[in-house]
């Protein structure tokens, strides 16, 4: 880099990488999460991302501190390797709120760091339905095709095959049989044959497609007239590209709607829920298998359909989703400033 008070904005306009005294924190998912690094002095020397994407680069070796951070789907391991090897003589800092090895990254910090309470600023509150008015029973949404998305949404239509059901789903021309077939057990290897009549229809026919409200609308039955949402997360895996548990906000619709939810999500995803003082439905569901291997994880989710198939205790249900929304709206930020506030003074008292 020629000149360090140059910014370097990501191609996707997602992210911001460049020296810290060029940020204005502009990025529209994570909000104002960053403002309080405006204490932080010497900001040219700071080299900053507020997001690390997948495509961000590793910058030039003339800063004297890097400060990254890791809310993405993935964590982009190949740059916090290459920067936890350009930090032997440098400061690096990443906050996160996902799980990193700190010991895999030996040279960098890694502090806790949550978000998910912007995403207040998409859904302001609203009344929603009592599960008792509603009429559907199950759905599950599929946006981007992916292997696990795929199989979680035919093995509901196969276990709970009622005509009241909600979902839609988005093929590819990428994404078709044979391409489904030859790669799912590298990455889910697990029994299919009772629903692959399923499958073949949704990577050939589609299914039920309500109209697109786009990713921030809950305007839709799935949430609406639900009384409870499978939630297909953007990640499954627990590999070392994707370290757990990743949560978006598919995961915050069911709760600003008021509807009960099963997360279809990557080991530990429950856990940091529950960290964050939400209501995990555990009083309905086992969820002991949160921490297992994804297989596991995999089988235990398809017995749980079965278990679910002809409904839940509404009263339980309604009781908890009540009080996950009211934690949301008004007690969330509480909660996480706690566990942020800390991470923030460490990071002041090094670098302000």
């Amino acid at each position: 880099m020629s000149n360090i008070n140059s910014p370097a904005f990501n191609v996707r306009e997602r992210t911001y990488c460049g020296p810290l005294s060029n940020y204005t924190f502009v990025n529209s998912e994570i909000g104002n999460l960053w403002e309080w690094v405006k204490a932080i002095s010497n900001k040219d020397k700071v080299y900053f991302i507020d997001n690390l994407w997948w495509d961000s680069v590793l910058p030039s070796d003339n800063y004297d501190c890097y400060v990254v951070g890791v809310f993405g789907e993935f964590a982009n391991t190949k740059f916090l390797e290459q920067l936890n090897q350009r930090c032997t003589n440098s400061a690096g800092y990443v906050l996160t709120s996902i799980k990193l090895d700190p010991n895999k990254y030996g040279n960098l910090t890694i502090l806790p760091y949550e978000h998910l309470q912007q995403y207040k600023t998409f859904f302001p509150e609203a009344k929603y339905t009592p599960l008792s008015q509603r009429h559907n029973l199950h759905s599950i949404l599929t946006r981007r095709v992916d292997f696990h998305k795929t199989i979680f949404t035919a093995a509901l239509l196969n276990k709970c095959p009622t005509v009241d059901y909600s979902f839609c789903f988005f093929a590819s021309k990428h994404f078709d049989q044979e391409y489904f077939y030859e790669n799912y057990k590298n990455y889910l290897n697990i029994d299919i044959s009772q629903f692959t009549g399923e499958i073949d229809q949704l990577l050939t026919q589609g299914a039920k497609i309500y109209a697109d409200a786009g990713q921030w609308s809950i305007e839709i039955p799935a949430y609406q007239d639900t009384v409870l949402h499978w939630v297909n997360e953007a990640i499954f895996l627990s590999i070392d590209a994707n370290p757990t548990g990743y949560l978006t906000e598919k995961t915050i619709k069911p709760i600003v709607s008021g509807t009960p939810f099963i997360l279809l999500s990557q080991k530990n995803s429950y856990a940091r829920l529950a960290r964050l003082g939400f209501d995990t439905y555990s009083q309905l569901f086992d969820l002991d298998w949160d921490t297992a291997q994804d297989h596991e994880r995999a089988s235990s989710i398809l017995s749980l359909m079965d278990s679910c198939s002809q409904g839940i205790d509404l009263k339980i249900a309604q009781e908890i989703a009540d009080y996950n929304y009211n934690h949301f709206y008004n007690h969330l930020d509480q909660t996480v400033a706690v566990v942020n506030q800390q991470s923030q003074d460490l990071l002041l008292e090094n670098l302000a």
